[in-house]
């Protein structure tokens, strides 16, 4: 097992954040150089890391709600200027809720079958993938949403009323 880490930062480097299930860890951080292991829950670096550039997921959900109207699993900014957006699979506090960050995403597949349905691979640009069980159909319309947040943010009209 790798040192676990106390704190976590989201860099550019990194595609997603996964729950921990270990009593070690409870954050796997998928980067483009590997694994990280954090003690410390996805949200809390999802928040930590967004607080760092003056955004707050408390704001920055409360005007993207209020500009774009959308109400569940809202994609956030964690840092602008490096376009670093993340994106939630299912309710941000909801324990099994997956982070995927917007710019790593190469595509998305379906490869639901008769027997599972819902259930996708998210490739990376790094050459990784993922599979979730989450649709195809519902990661699009957040990578969708995402993109709208990045021309609202890119445009600068996100802070203004």
């Amino acid at each position: 097992m790798e040192k676990i880490l106390l704190n976590y930062t989201i860099t550019q480097n990194d595609n997603a954040l996964l729950p921990g299930r270990s009593t070690h860890y409870d954050t796997i951080v998928l980067t483009s150089e590997g694994k990280h292991y954090v003690k410390k829950p996805p949200f809390d670096i999802i928040k930590e890391s967004a607080s760092k550039t003056f955004l707050t997921y408390e704001g920055s959900t409360h005007l993207i709600r209020e500009k774009l109207g959308f109400k569940y699993k809202v994609p956030l900014p964690i840092n602008t200027a490096l376009g670093i957006y993340a994106i939630p699979t299912m309710s941000p506090s909801h324990p099994d809720c997956i982070w995927l960050f917007y710019h790593r995403i190469e595509s998305i597949e379906d490869i639901s079958e008769e027997s599972v349905l819902n259930k996708s691979n998210v490739h990376f640009v790094d050459g990784t993938s993922l599979s979730l069980t989450t649709s195809c159909y519902s990661l699009d319309k957040q990578m969708k949403r995402t993109q709208q947040c990045i021309d609202k943010f890119d445009a600068g009209q996100a802070l203004s009323y």
